[in-house]
């Protein structure tokens, strides 16, 4: 295996490993960990970006490339799945602080009477 590839096959192999972190933290509803695992995330498609596209044609490991790429997939998909109750849950919460706020202002910060 070349160097180039080895160094991209062991992004992708990052990425797998932090994608499954990530499902287990969205499992455990541990959203700051998944925030700062999002943006270990960001990072190393930073720099998978970095490769161009000379590199990545010089794959030595392509079939281990892809196994890795669809288990990071498929582990994305359901922590997107475990994530959007939450979501729902926040934007709830938002809407209902708006809520009182407005009724806070209109009441001149003292609430209904």
């Amino acid at each position: 295996m070349s160097g180039d590839s080895s160094g991209l096959c062991a992004i992708y192999q990052q990425l797998a490993e932090l994608s499954l972190d990530m499902l287990r933290v969205c499992r455990e509803r541990d959203w700051e960990s998944f925030a700062a695992l999002n943006a270990g995330e960001a990072a190393l498609l930073a720099r998978l970006q970095a490769f161009d596209a000379a590199q990545r044609a010089q794959w030595a490991a392509p079939e281990r490339i892809e196994a890795l790429i669809l288990q990071t997939l498929s582990n994305q998909r359901e922590a997107q799945r475990l994530l959007a109750p939450w979501r729902e849950e926040i934007a709830v919460q938002l809407r209902s602080a708006g809520s009182s706020r407005k009724l806070a202002n209109a009441y001149g910060g003292q609430g209904p009477r």
